[in-house]
């Protein structure tokens, strides 16, 4: 596997189901790397757990907001949060489901 050696320092990243598995790891990833990562999951205990193992890695500028993505009330109330927060969006990956 090819070694990826840039800063990704200054840009904006969204991650969607951020709260296990490759999205766990890709939010892990980018922020080590030095994104400032916006990610969402369903579970706040789960999007807790990712930011204090962020933290305990160096890894600051980590924020999740809970959002289920079934529900389209969900998914507005938080775009309109998440556009407070986060002023570009660099980076955009799509984990959901």
């Amino acid at each position: 596997m090819a070694h990826f050696d840039h800063s990704l320092s200054g840009l904006e990243a969204i991650i969607t189901g951020g709260t296990d598995g490759i999205g766990r790891e890709t939010v892990k990833a980018l922020a080590l790397k030095g994104a400032s990562v916006t990610f969402l999951g369903r579970d706040k205990a789960k999007g807790d757990a990712v930011i204090n193992a962020c933290r305990a890695a160096g890894a600051h500028s980590v924020r999740f907001f809970p959002c289920d993505l079934s529900r389209q009330g969900s998914i507005h109330s938080v775009a309109d949060t998440i556009l407070k927060f986060v002023p570009k969006i660099d980076i955009l990956v799509n984990n959901a489901g």
